[in-house]
């Protein structure tokens, strides 16, 4: 992933198997985030991860410059482990312009949990976008592998959790906000999300188009 600041700096992040900022690796594969100025040269670079496997796929950028890291684990990236049996859990990591690491957070459940997407809002926060084979929200597993969006605020409490999906494989591609506050989602679905069958009598006001725009005001 590449970004680019409105200072007009680059920043990247991606997956490495080497020692990029560090004198050797921390596991299998480590994350990495790293800042360029407008003439290419390195700024800095921070390597993270665990002893296992840590992909770092997705990069926003907050007005403020700072970089936000989503991706997915197969170790402790926090606390505690998050995974009941070895699976991939999601993550997502700040960073601040300066490249100090402000929070870092892990979820995920006894399935396959991937962070693919964050994006800031106008208001500050940062949405993140992933799929999940989990109930992460209670009540909210819908099929095989659900799409699940979080929403942090600069200090990295969750303020939204919505899960969501149909009967069969749903896979988000992308997610962004509008100055209302509206959640916009893209993505594919081997499922049907406008069968009744597959929902609840709600179907709800924010589920009604099969390439999935979230227009739930939040």
């Amino acid at each position: 992933e590449i970004r680019v600041s409105r200072a007009g700096t680059i920043i990247t992040a991606g997956t490495t198997n080497g020692a990029l900022a560090l004198a050797a690796p921390i596991g299998d594969v480590d994350s990495f985030v790293s800042r360029f100025d407008a003439t290419g040269a390195r700024m800095w670079t921070q390597q993270f991860g665990t002893t296992d496997a840590d992909n770092a796929l997705a990069l926003a950028i907050a007005p403020s410059g700072d970089a936000y890291v989503g991706g997915s684990t197969t170790g402790v990236l926090g606390a505690s482990a998050v995974s009941l049996d070895d699976l991939h859990d999601a993550f997502v990591t700040k960073y601040t312009a300066n490249s100090l690491k402000s929070w870092g957070k892990q979820l995920g459940g006894p399935g396959w949990d991937l962070m693919l997407r964050n994006a800031p809002t106008t208001a500050g926060r940062m949405l993140a976008i992933g799929t999940t084979e989990t109930e992460l929200v209670a009540g909210s597993a819908r099929g095989q592998r659900d799409y699940y969006i979080v929403r942090h605020d600069t200090g990295g409490t969750v303020d939204l959790e919505i899960q969501d999906g149909t009967l069969g494989l749903d896979s988000p591609a992308g997610i962004g906000s509008d100055a209302a506050g509206n959640i916009y989602v893209y993505g594919y679905t081997a499922g049907n999300f406008l069968r009744s069958e597959e929902h609840t009598s709600e179907l709800q006001s924010h589920h009604d188009l099969v390439c999935r725009l979230l227009l739930e005001k939040k």
